[in-house]
């Protein structure tokens, strides 16, 4: 079942449309509607941001999971958002600052990575139960989680601002969007990007042979419901299949529902580094400030 939001950042619960999600132009403006006209453009700088990719293209009749999607930004680099204690300048004044914390290992042993929605309510759940195109050696990878603590309102539940699967150590240099097989980059408009649905708040990430442990969860619905649970709590969880031993890590999303793209980092070899999730809390700020 979804999942309460309450509990949110500070001057945020007010601003949210009926979706659960904040769009629109400017951080804390209501939207016209979760896939409105007020889109900005898929490729722009904000300081801070790492590569940005140039997407062109105009989709007629868009498929399912695109939609016109209000700020589709990459992730920023390892200097700003998965930089333990950077700081971002909040609209109402506040000041976000970043925590990163480990939330599991994410056992891959087809490594064909799933990203999705981890209650029955996705909106989508036939295209949630492809794998990314591309797939990695199979192994154990750290999930790492950007986390938001409020300065000024210590007591405000934390969220998280982005996920991200760290397949090696070594810097990204250069970022791509994670396709599920049959997208194109060349089929979307300059405002449009691929993700997952979220209807109930929360992300995960598994191994596509965990797709079935996942489902018989959602049916089960008491082993899920506790994780749900302790992902409010703690901003994440992890679920492991008795039978596998595998595992799936839950995660907060931190904008609540809407659409997240993920995206590819790779080394300056062209080797997959990792893959990461924006949950577009910080498209809403304004930008970086100082260390202290």
């Amino acid at each position: 079942m979804p999942a309460s939001r309450g509990g949110g950042p500070p001057n945020l619960a007010g601003s949210l449309d009926t979706a659960g999600a904040l769009g629109g132009g400017q951080p804390g403006r209501r939207p016209t509607g979760a896939c409105g006209p007020q889109g900005r453009p898929a490729a722009r700088r904000r300081a801070g941001d790492g590569f940005v990719p140039q997407i062109v293209g105009v989709l007629p009749h868009p498929p399912p999971l695109l939609r016109r999607h209000q700020m589709p930004i990459p992730p920023a680099d390892s200097s700003t958002i998965f930089k333990e204690g950077t700081r971002y300048q909040w609209p109402n004044g506040d000041i976000l600052r970043i925590e990163l914390r480990e939330a599991g290992a994410l056992q891959l042993p087809t490594g064909n990575l799933v990203a999705r929605d981890n209650s029955i309510g996705g909106l989508d759940p036939e295209d949630d139960t492809q794998a990314f195109a591309v797939k990695v050696m199979s192994g154990s990878y750290p999930v790492v989680l950007a986390i938001v603590n409020w300065e000024k309102s210590p007591h405000a539940r934390q969220r998280v601002a982005a996920a991200k699967v760290m397949i090696s150590q070594v810097e990204a240099t250069s970022w791509e969007m994670a396709l599920r097989p049959g997208q194109r980059i060349a089929d979307l408009a300059p405002d449009s990007v691929y993700g997952f649905p979220v209807d109930s708040g929360q992300g995960c990430y598994l191994d596509a042979s965990l797709l079935s442990f996942l489902q018989a969860s959602q049916r089960d619905e008491v082993q899920l419901d506790a994780a749900r649970d302790e992902v409010m709590e703690n901003c994440h969880a992890e679920l492991i299949d008795p039978k596998t031993g595998g595992n799936i890590i839950l995660f907060d999303c931190g904008m609540g529902d809407g659409l997240y793209p993920t995206w590819i980092g790779r080394s300056a070899a062209g080797e997959i580094v990792c893959f990461a999730t924006d949950l577009e809390l910080l498209s809403h700020s304004l930008g970086t400030l100082p260390q202290v």
